[in-house]
């Protein structure tokens, strides 16, 4: 049995109620059984206030203010700050490794050395782009990136395809020589 059949399985057996893990203080449910505190978590959202507070202290910024943006695979904020807005990507459970999203930081900043107009990470304090955050569900990673104004592109994508392919080629002939 492979492991995504033997964790499917893990999942069935704890859903059909044997074996929850526990998760603080037992309390009484409502027909008067024993709950856990509080139930395992898939995937949580974070704040804005979180993520607001996060920066600071890993970046040398200010924020004023964070909206979320959008959740769906990644949580996307925009992070506003006197020096104005970033974007911080809090990368979904288990979606990317730290070296997935290296490489990604590292073909953005392959493109804009190509001219191409994408937006970028900012390093930490640190100087790394990735930082690591404990959530319930597991580490999740988070890049702040700079905010790229305009709109959103519209399919077909043929003019952002036309800069990014011949510069994806030359990235991809590079990283396989090394």
């Amino acid at each position: 049995m492979g492991a995504a059949a033997r964790k499917s399985k893990e999942r069935q057996r704890r859903m059909a109620g044997h074996d929850l893990p526990s998760h603080g203080a037992p309390r009484a449910g409502d027909d008067g059984t024993r709950q856990p505190a509080a139930l395992p978590a898939l995937r949580s959202l974070l704040s804005p206030e979180a993520v607001a507070l996060d920066i600071a202290r890993a970046y040398a910024l200010s924020p004023i203010g964070c909206v979320l943006q959008r959740s769906f695979t990644n949580d996307v904020y925009v992070v506003e700050t006197s020096a104005g807005p970033y974007v911080a990507k809090v990368y979904g459970p288990g979606w990317r490794t730290a070296a997935d999203i290296a490489y990604e930081v590292d073909f953005l900043n392959h493109l804009t050395a190509n001219g191409v107009a994408v937006a970028t990470a900012v390093p930490r304090r640190d100087g790394q782009p990735v930082h690591s955050l404990p959530m319930p569900e597991g580490v999740r990673y988070c890049v702040l990136f700079t905010y790229a104004p305009g709109d959103e592109p519209m399919e077909p994508f043929t003019c952002a395809g036309r800069l990014v392919h011949p510069c994806n080629d030359r990235y991809s002939n590079v990283a396989r020589m090394n």
